[in-house]
């Protein structure tokens, strides 16, 4: 929460979290919308999640730690939380919100969002280019697995030269387990490749589960 105030403060405007399964992401992120708010640099908070279930999550989060409710017009509340799914029927003078104010954009689970062009985009990720990446005033992706097994980039993220996303946050599965936080871990590997490292060794498997 510290890092991401000062980078937003320093004029970075989208951040990337890597946080393992069960680290609390929704947690910190209530968190840092509460210090947004106290520092007086935004005016909303707009979630969008992969389910209604992780949205009511959210909502429920943010209510208890921000003290900010989430209400159908987002004019009249403080916030709104949708799913990735809902976008594409979201009419124009509701994307319009975004730039009438000072919004914070959150998007979870950020790997169902590729492209970081619209000619490589998919539905939900041209909609985050057209409307969110510009009109936002901060944006802040979650993921416990920032990457996509079609090697597509995810919408909003920065890459190295062997084309890994930067997070400018990693809270991993290591550090999970040494925090003894860390819920039990299941990776299914569909029609993909899989690489285990354990020791400074690796052992690569297809199709195999890990």
């Amino acid at each position: 929460m510290e890092l991401a105030l000062i980078r937003y403060q320093s004029g970075l405007k989208h951040l990337l979290v890597n946080a393992a399964p069960g680290a609390g992401k929704t947690i910190m992120t209530a968190g840092l919308v509460r210090k947004l708010f106290k520092e007086n640099l935004i005016d909303y908070v707009y979630v969008f999640a992969p389910s209604r279930s992780v949205c009511d999550g959210f909502a429920e989060d943010i209510a208890k730690i921000a003290g900010i409710s989430f209400e159908p017009n987002l004019l009249l509340s403080k916030g709104r939380c949708q799913t990735f799914s809902s976008m594409r029927s979201i009419e124009l003078n509701q994307w319009e919100e975004l730039k009438q104010a000072r919004v914070m954009v959150v998007l979870d689970e950020v790997h169902h969002l590729a492209g970081n062009d619209e000619s490589r985009a998919n539905a939900c990720g041209k909609k985050v280019l057209e409307y969110i990446r510009d009109s936002a005033t901060f944006t802040l992706s979650l993921s416990g697995t920032p990457w996509r097994t079609d090697k597509s980039e995810i919408t909003l993220s920065q890459y190295d030269s062997d084309g890994y996303a930067i997070p400018n946050y990693t809270y991993s599965i290591k550090n999970a387990i040494a925090n003894e936080i860390c819920r039990m871990p299941e990776f299914i590997a569909f029609d993909a490749k899989v690489t285990v490292i354990q020791d400074g060794q690796s052992d690569s498997a297809k199709g195999a589960t890990s």
